[in-house]
C-alpha cells in the first residue's frame, strides 16, 4: 500500500512540474515573439481564432436538429477563413482598381455605376481627393499602400491594431441608420407631412448619435465581433471609454435584396463615416464600400481565388454582409497589459530557476534580453493606457519587486 501511494505521489508531482514548466514557457514564449513581431513591423494586428470563429454566429455546445444531435465545436478551417475573410474586406482601400480602370473593363450595362468608394477623415491622404455634392468628406477611387499604412499609424509609438467584424445572416442596414444624418432628414420628413398628427408628437424625441453598431454586440448594444483578444468585463471594451487614434471600416452588402446601386454605395459610405467620425471621433477614419457582395466574389463566374469562403456559411452566403472595423485605439490596452503581467512573471524569482536552466540550454534568450523584451511591452502598455483609470493590481511590478534584492 505505501509503495502505491508513493507512486501516486510521484505522478502527481511530475504532472505539477509539468504543468509549472509549460506555463512558464508559454508565457515567456508569448511576450518574447509580440516583442519580436512588434520591434520589426509598422502595424501589429493581434487576432484570435476563437474569436474569429464567434464572428460566424456560432457558438461551442451541443447542437439538436431534426432528432440530430451534434456537437458544435470550432475548427481551425472556420475561424481561418473568418478571419481572413474580414482581412480581405478592411484591406480593399489599397487592392481596389481605380474607376478609369474598371470601366474600361466592365460591359456597357455596368458602366456609369460606381463600384466603390472610399471616405476620407484623415490628413495621411496625400492623393487628389473629391468630393460629392452632399459629402462632408473627400472620396477617392483608391489609397497607396503608404497613405494606408499611415492612416492607421499616428505616430511610431502606436503601432497596435485591433480588429472586430461581423459575417453573417443578419440585417444591418437599420444599425447603420440610427442617427445619421440620412435617417434625420427622413424623419423631418415625415414630421413635416405628420406636423398636425399624434405622430409628430411621439417621434419628437428620436435625435440619438449614429455609431452604436460600431460597438461589440451583446450588452454594448452593437452588431461586430471583437477578432482581436479583448477583456471579458463589458465596461472596458466599450468603445465610447476609449480614446480612438485612428479607425477604418469596410463593407460587402449582401447580395439579396435590392441591387446596390451607385446612390446605395453612397449611402452606405456616409453612414460608415458618420458611424466613426460623430461619436467615437478619431483623428483619422476611413470608409470603403463595395458593391460586390461576397457572394459575387466566389460566384461560378468570379476571378477570385478563395472560394471555400462559401462552405463556411452553408449554401447561404448570398444572405451574409461583411462589415469589419480596424482600429488603432487604446482598447488594445487590456491585451497589452495581459502580456505584460505574464512576461512579467515568467521572470520573476518564482520561475528563476527554469529561466536560467532554459538559457544554458539555448532553449530561451539570456535574461538581459528577456528584460529588454519585457520593457518594451510594457512601454507599449502605457501608450495605450486609456482615457479612464483601470486596477493594475500589481501584476506589473512582481518582476521589479522580486528582483530588487
Amino acid at each position: 500500500g505505501g509503495g502505491e501511494g508513493e507512486g501516486d505521489n510521484s505522478s502527481s508531482y511530475w504532472r505539477s512540474e509539468r504543468k509549472v514548466v509549460h506555463s512558464f514557457r508559454s508565457n515567456l514564449n508569448n511576450g518574447l515573439n509580440f516583442h519580436g513581431i512588434a520591434d520589426n513591423s509598422d502595424l501589429v494586428l493581434p487576432l484570435s481564432l476563437n474569436q474569429c470563429w464567434k464572428s460566424l454566429g456560432r457558438e461551442k455546445g451541443t447542437i439538436s436538429n431534426n432528432n440530430n444531435i451534434h456537437h458544435n465545436e470550432m475548427t481551425l478551417f472556420d475561424a481561418s477563413a473568418a478571419g481572413a475573410l474580414a482581412l480581405e474586406v478592411v484591406t480593399l482601400p489599397y487592392r481596389l482598381l481605380k474607376q478609369q480602370q474598371l470601366a474600361a473593363s466592365q460591359s456597357s450595362l455596368s458602366r456609369g455605376k460606381r463600384r466603390s468608394k472610399i471616405g476620407i477623415m484623415s490628413g495621411y491622404f496625400q492623393g487628389l481627393g473629391q468630393s460629392d455634392d452632399n459629402d462632408a468628406f473627400p472620396t477617392a477611387d483608391r489609397l497607396s499602400y503608404h497613405e494606408f499604412i499611415s492612416s492607421l499609424r499616428p505616430s511610431n509609438r502606436h503601432t497596435v491594431l485591433e480588429l472586430s467584424g461581423l459575417a453573417k445572416i443578419q440585417n444591418i442596414d437599420d444599425q447603420l441608420m440610427h442617427g445619421t444624418s440620412i435617417e434625420r432628414r427622413r424623419l423631418e420628413e415625415e414630421r413635416e407631412r405628420n406636423r398636425n398628427s399624434m405622430y409628430y408628437r411621439r417621434s419628437r424625441g428620436r435625435d440619438i448619435d449614429p455609431g452604436l453598431w460600431v460597438e461589440d454586440s451583446g450588452p454594448n448594444g452593437g452588431v461586430l465581433c471583437p477578432l482581436s483578444p479583448s477583456s471579458k468585463d463589458n465596461q472596458l471594451t466599450s468603445r465610447s471609454m476609449h480614446r480612438h487614434f485612428s479607425m477604418m471600416a469596410g463593407l460587402r452588402p449582401k447580395a439579396t435584396g435590392n441591387i446596390v446601386t451607385t446612390d446605395q454605395v453612397s449611402t452606405y459610405t456616409t453612414l460608415i463615416m458618420e458611424g466613426m467620425g460623430i461619436r467615437y471621433r478619431p483623428q483619422s477614419s476611413v470608409g470603403t464600400v463595395l458593391r460586390q457582395s461576397i457572394y459575387d466574389l466566389t460566384s461560378s463566374k468570379s476571378y477570385a481565388a478563395g472560394i471555400y469562403w462559401k462552405s463556411i456559411f452553408n449554401g447561404q452566403i448570398q444572405n451574409v454582409p461583411v462589415l469589419t472595423v480596424l482600429g488603432n485605439s487604446t482598447r488594445s490596452y487590456s491585451h497589452l497589459k495581459t502580456t505584460a503581467c505574464n512576461t512579467s512573471q515568467s521572470l520573476s524569482r518564482k520561475y528563476q530557476g527554469y529561466l536560467s536552466r532554459d538559457s544554458m540550454g539555448g532553449i530561451v534568450p539570456e535574461r538581459e534580453d528577456c528584460t529588454d523584451a519585457l520593457e518594451h511591452i510594457m512601454d507599449l502598455r502605457d501608450t495605450y493606457e486609456p482615457p479612464m483609470m483601470f486596477d493594475d493590481e500589481g501584476h506589473e511590478g512582481t518582476y521589479f519587486e522580486d528582483n530588487s534584492e
